[in-house]
């Protein structure tokens, strides 16, 4: 398995559940295998690990999730 770091924006759950809502459109079209929560990195709530089958999966999510859009801002 490889782990990858996300920015989680906001900190916290919420943001958290962006970023899984992101990660599961991506392996409901097929673009990365399953991918399971790892652990927070800060205190702040604002890195989480993710752990993916391949570093192809991982590289992809990264491209697709690793910066928080402008849609997603508050």
């Amino acid at each position: 398995m490889t782990e990858a770091e996300f920015d989680i924006f906001p900190p916290g759950l919420r943001g958290l559940n962006r970023l899984a809502t992101r990660l599961n459109s991506l392996m409901a079209g097929k673009e990365i295998a399953d991918w399971h929560l790892g652990r927070w990195s800060d205190r702040n709530q604002a890195r989480h690990g993710v752990l993916f089958d391949n570093d192809e999966d991982a590289a992809m999510a990264k491209g697709h999730c690793g910066e928080p859009r402008q849609d997603m801002v508050d």
